[in-house]
């Protein structure tokens, strides 16, 4: 009685598909294999942006630069009003005197007089 094995290598064949594995193969080179699920909605966020793999979509990889320094701009600010907002400055007062790039209204502080 032999019947157990015969009925799943037909449920075997019947289920293979060779299409599948072709596709299976296009998703692994456009994603790429580090990316995971995560909980945190904010980890999933970079998940969701960083899962395709890189020069697959040029839109797609300057989005990433441009979500990158977002992220880096909003971390700076965060850093800088938690240093300054003891003394009454703000990362906005800072930019609107252009403390930052070393310049004081509009005027380079290296050649003032």
């Amino acid at each position: 009685m032999n019947l157990l094995p015969d009925i799943l290598q037909q449920a075997v064949s019947v289920f293979h598909d060779s299409k599948l594995t072709d596709i299976h193969k296009l998703i692994g080179e456009l994603l790429e294999e580090d990316a995971f699920f995560s909980k945190s909605h904010q980890e999933m966020r970079f998940q969701e942006c960083f899962a395709v793999s890189p020069e697959i979509d040029g839109l797609l990889d300057a989005a990433r630069k441009l979500y990158l320094q977002t992220v880096e701009e909003i971390y700076l600010v965060r850093i800088f009003n938690s240093i300054f907002v003891p003394f009454g400055w703000s990362f906005i007062t800072l930019t609107s005197c252009n403390l930052i790039d070393g310049t004081k209204y509009g005027k380079s502080a290296r050649y003032s007089n």
